[in-house]
């Protein structure tokens, strides 16, 4: 009996890894390029759609960019602007499904910057040269135009320190700069720059514009970028692509695009019968749940004693519906009773500590007068009536032996009060969020919330009752709907709202029917795993509309990046007007 346990866990390993090892054996063949697909003088597409895999074609409810006829002009520099943007540089280097079309890419060098910075469990030099030969003075030029030394000045072993994920805390920002570094460095002649700069913050993106992009490390080669910092590539940019919607909206060189006002009309309107389209989906999901799902039955012998027996104790549907009801009015009366002890236990507290203090003043010296100020008296009376959060001499390590990564940090937030805490990379601003969750445990010091120590607390009760909108946020995989409410406790209007309030989707009637303008167009939209069909700042938005329907008491936003594309950047804050808020920022513009 005690073997049977273990057995049944090993088989479901193994119907899991059976799954995975089917589903990649029967994934289609990756498409092998021929000849006619290179060129030496054009990089571009011809009639062409392409995926980001070939389920596409099974899943109309997902993005596909169709009809697309480009021609990028070798040595110039190229911005993309809105949805699609990715998929298309990936498709350059073949990594999506090409639907139909031919794409064209000279056989020679190229580099690749994601918007998610990868790095190689290697020292930051081998991560930067990544085979090429060292050059000591170029590298030192493209260290230093990257904003790097600085960096290499607070590593005890500089550039020759050791990077992995669980030792060295690198921040987004100076892997997206390392990154940069490496492509920079490399002797490529094509670089394709996925919207990296959005990572950074908006004095350095413009140091890495004016001090790389804009440099003689550019010279002679093609630069096809997706950026939003578009006006300060205008000037050197030689032919600029719009993408909306799914296909390109505009195309051309800087001057025809201004003539035109292309640059302007960035939004893009997707027809919705909102009623057809669930319908639609939510036929469509449970034809695909049905065909995906195996159903294995075993069958019993009605005449056996054991299952007649059972058989005659079947309950009704109205037991069950009762049985339900009585569970539910028990959860009830059990709530409403741990809500009045509560009150009378904080009611009672409350008293008793200011008659505690009333009595001590009353009693108190005259002399205790004279050397206490009035407003600290006052101050200690109302203390306990508006409790505040707290950070109290908070001291952080990573490992013991390293220097601490926050050193006595002192502060307290209001209630409803919001602060912003700024500094440059690495400064400790993502130590501190983590803190506030105990995903870093505090060397000395205290954080106390609502007038409670978080170390008292167990991890689930004090990670349900906050809310942080992280740098790189992830999202599950599943659909818009089930990623803002997980527990299916809000409505459909509630949902929408929330998209709204963050700018993701917004509807205009006219002429009798409603467009939704916006990146997500329906509830059931798919969302892939880890949320990588959106950008990083989208991944960000979604997260803060689920905060704003969560409705916590206190929140942290970690770099909200994509509020910089809102005509103003303060109203995506200005939704948390009831949240005790935290907003760890790097987007500050410095005079």
């Amino acid at each position: 009996m005690q073997v049977f346990p273990d057995l049944v866990v090993e088989l479901k390993a193994l119907v899991i890894s059976l799954g995975r090892v089917e589903e990649f054996m029967n994934e289609i063949e990756t498409q092998k390029l021929s000849s006619s697909d290179f060129t030496t003088t054009n990089i571009g597409f011809t009639g062409v759609n392409v995926a980001w895999d070939d389920d596409i074609i099974r899943s109309p409810n997902d993005f596909v960019l169709r009809n697309i006829n480009l021609k990028f002009p070798l040595g110039a520099l190229s911005g993309h602007k809105s949805s699609g943007k990715t998929l298309l540089l990936l498709s350059l280097l073949r990594e999506t499904s090409l639907l139909c079309g031919t794409i064209h890419f000279p056989t020679t060098k190229v580099a690749y910057v994601p918007q998610q910075p990868w790095l190689e469990n290697s020292t930051i030099r081998e991560n930067i040269l990544f085979g090429t030969n060292f050059e000591e003075e170029r590298y030192w030029n493209v260290v230093d135009a990257c904003g790097l030394l600085k960096d290499f000045e607070n590593m005890e072993q500089a550039d020759f320190t050791e990077y992995n994920d669980k030792d060295l805390v690198l921040s987004d920002e100076q892997k997206a700069r390392i990154a940069f570094a490496r492509a920079l460095y490399s002797d490529a002649q094509i670089l394709l720059l996925d919207d990296f700069l959005s990572i950074m913050d908006s004095t350095t993106a413009r140091q890495i514009i004016d001090n790389c992009i804009k440099s003689p490390f550019i010279a002679g080669r093609t630069v096809i970028i997706v950026t939003y910092y578009v006006r300060d590539l205008l000037d050197i940019s030689e032919y600029v692509v719009i993408l909306g919607g799914g296909t390109v909206i505009a195309k051309g060189t800087t001057g025809q695009l201004l003539d035109s006002e292309a640059l302007s009309n960035e939004m893009f309107r997707t027809n919705v019968d909102a009623k057809h389209d669930q319908i639609d989906t939510i036929t469509q999901n449970s034809l695909n749940q049905t065909d995906d799902k195996k159903v294995w039955t075993t069958h019993e012998d009605p005449n056996s004693t054991l299952f007649s027996l059972l058989d005659g104790y079947k309950l009704s549907q109205a037991n069950f519906i009762a049985i339900y009801a009585l569970i539910a009015s028990a959860s009830a009366l059990f709530i409403i009773f741990r809500m009045a002890c509560q009150l009378l236990i904080s009611l009672r507290g409350s008293k008793t500590l200011f008659s505690k203090l009333l009595n001590a003043i009353l009693n108190a010296p005259f002399v205790f007068f004279d050397i206490v100020p009035l407003g600290k008296v006052m101050n200690r009376f109302s203390k306990d009536l508006s409790i505040i959060d707290q950070v109290s001499g908070l001291t952080v390590h990573y490992s013991p032996n390293d220097e601490p990564a926050l050193s006595d940090i002192k502060f307290s937030v209001k209630a409803e009060e919001k602060i912003g805490i700024v500094g440059r990379t690495a400064a400790g601003k993502t130590t501190l969020a983590n803190s506030f969750l105990r995903l870093t445990e505090a060397t000395k010091g205290r954080i106390v919330i609502d007038g409670i120590d978080i170390s008292t607390l167990s991890l689930e009760d004090l990670r349900s009752r906050l809310t942080i909108i992280s740098q790189d946020p992830i999202l599950f995989e599943g659909t818009i709907r089930s990623n803002l409410d997980i527990r299916e406790e809000y409505t459909d209007e509630d949902l929408w709202e929330s998209l709204r309030r963050v700018h993701l989707a917004n509807f205009e009637e006219e002429h009798g029917q409603v467009f939704i303008i916006g990146p997500i167009t329906s509830l059931d939209d798919l969302v892939s795993e880890g949320g990588s069909n959106f950008s990083r700042g989208e991944r960000q938005l979604i997260c803060f509309a689920r905060t704003l329907l969560r409705r916590s008491k206190t929140g942290q936003i970690e770099s909200l990046m994509e509020t910089k594309k809102l005509n103003n950047r303060e109203d995506g804050y200005d939704d948390m007007d009831e949240v005790e808020t935290e907003v760890l920022d790097e987007q500050i513009e410095y005079n």
